[in-house]
């Protein structure tokens, strides 16, 4: 795989804890992001689960992992996959911290139309997943911010497409559907 710099992609379907598991994983935010490659700062654009299969689209989850103590490190697997390839890479993360997981289409052959799913594991339990559907001819938003992420404390992680990044912020509270 190769090594790019700071995104992410992913799609919010669904937030699942298992009774197996004394942590679980809420997504607070799935969709659009713009980046800053010199200060690694991501902004939040648009909250959606449709995403233009266009260049320069940066897409993915702004999560947090609940535990039974907060500032506990644990070791998360994160996955993303498509109809052609599936990614997959382990970070450390804190309970309670905020934590970017997205992808960004740089190259042509990434422009894989239908589902991507972003999936989230602690040992083998699934702690969360969603899903961004990728599709020609959606139109590409404005780089608007809508205030959801705004600065990133440090890279935390990057390999292959795959970025997780530490959030400086707590994380907002969940959107209301």
């Amino acid at each position: 795989m190769k090594c790019v710099s700071v995104f992410m992609f992913l799609t919010v379907l669904s937030v699942t804890a298992n009774a197996d598991s004394s942590y679980s994983a809420r997504i607070h935010y799935a969709g659009l992001f713009s980046a800053e490659r010199q200060s690694a700062d991501i902004q939040s654009i648009k909250r959606t689960d449709q995403i233009p299969a266009a260049l320069g689209q940066v897409f993915g989850i702004y999560y947090s992992v609940d535990g039974d103590r907060t500032g506990r490190r644990i070791s998360i697997r994160e996955v993303i996959r498509n109809n052609r390839t599936e990614e997959s890479g382990k970070t450390r993360t804190v309970t309670g911290d905020g934590n970017i997981l997205a992808f960004e289409f740089d190259q042509q052959a990434e422009l894989v139309t239908g589902e991507w799913r972003f999936e989230l594991w602690h040992l083998d339990t699934l702690l969360a997943a969603h899903t961004f559907t990728i599709a020609e001819g959606l139109p590409v938003p404005p780089a608007q911010t809508d205030g959801v992420v705004v600065s990133v404390c440090e890279n935390v992680e990057q390999t292959g497409r795959r970025l997780t990044q530490k959030i400086c912020a707590p994380p907002p509270p969940p959107a209301r559907s």
